[in-house]
């Protein structure tokens, strides 16, 4: 098993958007863009991972199949932290996700 240390991140300020995907993600959520409309309000969930992307967090892209409400199948990406990643993030990580939703 291979561990994953992250000592060269920064976590966002927890009242924004970028603070509350953050927060799911340590939390084991695996988020789409639908899942940040809903949750938080915002339609710009890329943008906010390229931006935690920036921060040093080591966060995973897949892409699924949906079907839509029309029938059609749909391609939209997924995001997501390891487990094994998690499982080393710490105290300073579970602070984090209480801070944002105290914050909320």
């Amino acid at each position: 098993m291979t561990i994953i240390e992250m000592t060269n991140v920064c976590y966002p300020d927890p009242s924004t958007v970028k603070g509350e995907v953050l927060a799911d993600l340590i939390s084991g959520k695996h988020i789409t863009g639908l899942d940040c409309w809903r949750g938080h309000g915002s339609s710009r969930l890329a943008s906010h991972i390229h931006a935690l992307s920036k921060l040093g967090w080591l966060i995973h892209r897949e892409t699924a199949k949906v079907t839509t409400s029309k029938g059609r199948t749909a391609v939209i990406r997924q995001y997501s932290l390891s487990p094994g990643l998690i499982a080393n993030l710490g105290e300073r990580a579970q602070q984090f996700v209480r801070d944002v939703q105290e914050a909320a």
